[in-house]
């Protein structure tokens, strides 16, 4: 259900009505279209649904998530160049996340990732074309083919997980180790659960 279906199909984000007339911040949610503003130009996305000024800003779970995750992102990708990888783009962490070890076929990438195979076989392309990749037979199937990560693919590799345990690192800095270990537990408990409905 859609976290302002509450509002009992008015399209007045001001409600509810009940009571003194209350003030209302606009502040973008990624499921509202309306906007109060009197401005034209609509607010940047951000994590926060409509809320009552002066109240505590209620924060879209999903949209912190994402967030979260452009952020550290981010931070890969800008320390991978900095460390000589300067042709690697974001678009490119969706491959890397995808690769096993033992290498992994296109469309078994393209679904991990969530991405089209023509998506997922362009960016190998283009990663194999800069020497990060390479195409091999399948052991399983020599008539098709796996890819699996070059020298130079490792190297990117290793270096992005040096990156990610120092953001991590930083986070516990910040918030305390025992708040970035609850996160990880939730998360795991809520990403690789069996019982999720496809």
């Amino acid at each position: 259900m859609d976290n302002h279906s509450a509002r009992a199909g008015s399209g007045n984000p001001t409600w509810p009505r009940a009571g003194p007339k209350r003030e209302f911040m606009n502040v973008a949610c990624a499921s509202c279209e309306s906007q109060t503003s009197k401005t034209k130009k609509p607010p940047a996305l951000t994590a926060k649904r409509w809320v009552a000024k002066g109240s505590r800003p209620h924060h879209n779970l999903a949209l912190l998530l994402e967030l979260a995750y452009k952020k550290l992102d981010a931070a890969l990708i800008a320390q991978l160049r900095a460390n000589g990888h300067s042709d690697l783009r974001p678009a490119h962490s969706q491959v890397f996340g995808a690769i096993p070890a033992e290498g992994a076929r296109v469309g078994e990438m393209a679904a991990h990732a969530g991405i089209t195979q023509q998506s997922m076989s362009e960016l190998v392309d283009s990663l194999q074309r800069l020497g990060y990749l390479e195409r091999r037979p399948d052991p399983k199937d020599r008539r098709a083919r796996i890819i699996v990560f070059t020298e130079r693919g490792w190297e990117a590799v290793r270096a992005g997980i040096a990156t990610v345990d120092r953001i991590e690192q930083e986070w516990a800095q910040r918030i305390g180790a025992a708040q970035v270990a609850a996160v990880r537990e939730a998360l795991e408990v809520i990403t690789l659960s069996e019982n999720d409905a496809d």
